[in-house]
């Protein structure tokens, strides 16, 4: 047998072996070694990081801050670098940082400090990315201006994945019937999710159609969300389509049900939620791909550049395609 194979197979032996032998029997199971040994690995994890980064010398930073289920504010910190052994970049997760202010000067202090706990030298930093919130990007007390006014070889470059996220959400304020639109998606997504009985009636309706999607939540911070939503119901239009009038055709509801339903029907018979739908669908898609592909660990500026203007000819391409989307709704 391998000798990996073994070392996978040993925690196996050790619980068979000694798991449930009662009082005086050392069985190292127990919770509280548990978590010990989970907080050995994590500093072993941590230590191996730090070798890396002091062994490239050099190394960019990105932090964000959000607040867990809990409601607890934790600033996040990870650390690119290239690897001297297959000379790639790497993004590395360092630690979650719980923090009470959101200003600039503030995050900035929390970082400087944390990398000085760690002996990481700020001084070989060269780079710098966050989002485009005022306390990040700020020019005069953002966080990058504070970082760059410490170490001018420190560059401030925007993320670009949420810079697209910005331009995303953008176009769709600014368009009255996009609005319009993904209201609608929400509210056909709340109507199915508020009720266990709609929601097995709208399985039953998609798993009648092979790969068809069930309905998503909107977000307005990731739009994968988005595109997601909008998939699962240009895929499944007929499938919701006949969940409704099932929903409808059923006495049992009440008035208030009735009068959702049959507005819902009402809203997808019309020509412009379908040509809304096969719009967004067809824009959403190739957003989404370029958004992931920006999220890349190991993608380049230059290349990051080049799907961003392939995304904007896109969607110019897509102004002149009315009359396409038109006959494909008439056609439904």
């Amino acid at each position: 047998m391998c000798l990996h194979v073994v070392l996978q197979q040993l925690p196996f032996f050790h619980i068979r072996q000694h798991a449930n032998r009662g009082r005086g029997h050392s069985s190292y199971l127990s919770k509280t070694i548990c978590e010990e040994l989970v907080t050995l690995m994590g500093h072993k994890v941590l230590d191996v990081i730090k070798q890396e980064i002091l062994k490239s010398r050099y190394f960019s930073i990105s932090v964000d801050s959000t607040p867990d289920i809990t409601h607890t504010d934790q600033l996040t910190i990870i650390i690119r670098h290239v690897n001297m052994t297959n000379y790639e970049p790497v993004e590395r997760f360092l630690k979650f940082i719980l923090i009470s202010s959101h200003t600039g000067q503030n995050l900035t202090d929390t970082l400087l400090q944390y990398l000085s706990e760690q002996n990481i030298d700020f001084t070989h930093c060269r780079g710098q990315t966050y989002d485009n919130a005022s306390n990040m990007s700020g020019k005069y007390i953002g966080m990058q201006q504070i970082l760059k006014n410490k170490n001018s070889l420190v560059n401030y470059i925007p993320c670009a994945g949420h810079s697209l996220n910005l331009v995303g959400q953008s176009a769709v304020d600014c368009c009255v019937e996009a609005v319009s639109y993904f209201g609608f998606l929400q509210r056909l997504y709340t109507f199915f999710e508020a009720s266990t009985r709609r929601w097995r009636i709208l399985l039953i309706h998609i798993e009648q159609k092979p790969h068809c999607l069930i309905p998503k939540h909107l977000s307005d911070t990731r739009w994968s969300a988005r595109s997601d939503a909008t998939e699962a119901v240009f895929q499944g239009y007929q499938q919701f389509h006949s969940a409704l009038d099932e929903i409808a055709g059923d006495d049992s509801q009440n008035s208030d049900t009735q009068n959702q339903v049959n507005a819902l029907a009402k809203r997808m018979d019309t020509i412009e939620v379908y040509i809304m739908c096969e719009l967004w669908n067809d824009n959403l898609q190739r957003f989404n791909q370029c958004s992931k592909l920006l999220q890349s660990a190991t993608i380049e500026l230059t290349t990051a550049i080049g799907l961003l203007k392939s995304l904007a000819q896109f969607i110019s391409d897509c102004r002149e395609k009315f009359d396409i989307y038109e006959q494909k709704a008439s056609d439904r």
